[in-house]
């Protein structure tokens, strides 16, 4: 078990080793990963933290191990393969809570898992649940579809703060998903800062968090057009391989 001032101390440093447990996220992700958790610490101080999409709880370590996160909602369906935009489907084995559980007991003290609810089930059964409405920082890593993605997005959004972030993971793949969120957010009349940032995710930064994540993430953020227009090229790419190889 790893000292939990140690993790500190290395999300602080923006170090990448703090992610302890394996996980479908890059180097470059992580790095971004612990940039918006220090973002988020320095403006705000305490926060809270809700998760589409949880597996190994991979990304739940930094917060897990952050005492300015006081609480966290991970939710999770856990289904054992799901639908991909790239036309095949991801398998994720032996998918539950409580291998999830175990393997963060094993580097994190119980009182860091003590501040954890975990809800086996699809986002939009969230109701049926007493969930917290005030999570200042939210991320969604479910089915990698953009039909799923624009639906986490409205089913997670009822539990966020009026301040906040929520990041995507994979916005290389749901990216369609993420326009039209950006357009349905202008309808509504919502202001908002949005931003691709390294490696390959995607955040929204919403009402007082807007100015000051413009100003702290802008500069990280690829430029909007040039990063869609390669995601869909290197998509159609994938697909493209997939059909010939099938």
């Amino acid at each position: 078990m790893i000292d939990r001032d140690d993790l500190l101390s290395r999300i602080q440093d923006g170090d990448i080793s703090v992610f302890q447990i394996k996980s479908q996220t890059t180097n470059k992700d992580k790095a971004t990963l612990l940039a918006v958790q220090n973002f988020l610490r320095d403006q705000v101080g305490d926060y809270s933290y809700i998760e589409i999409g949880s597996h190994l709880g991979g990304s739940l370590v930094p917060h897990l191990a952050d005492p300015a996160c006081t609480r966290i909602s991970s939710v999770d369906l856990r289904p054992e393969v799901l639908r991909d935009e790239r036309g095949r489907d991801a398998v994720y084995e032996g998918n539950s809570t409580e291998r999830m559980i175990d393997g963060l007991a094993v580097i994190l003290p119980i009182d860091c898992l003590t501040k954890m609810r975990t809800y086996d089930c699809d986002a939009g059964d969230l109701a049926h649940y007493d969930v917290p409405k005030d999570h200042v920082l939210g991320m969604i890593d479910g089915e990698h579809t953009n039909t799923a993605a624009f639906r986490d997005f409205l089913n997670l959004r009822k539990y966020m703060a009026k301040d906040c972030v929520v990041l995507f993971h994979d916005s290389n793949l749901v990216f369609d998903a993420l326009l039209n969120i950006e357009t349905l957010l202008r309808d509504e009349g919502t202001k908002f800062a949005s931003f691709f940032l390294p490696g390959i995710l995607y955040g929204i930064a919403l009402g007082k968090l807007r100015k000051p994540a413009k100003k702290a993430l802008g500069p990280l953020a690829h430029d909007h057009e040039q990063f869609v227009t390669r995601a869909r090229r290197d998509l159609q790419e994938r697909i493209a391989k997939h059909l010939q190889a099938a």
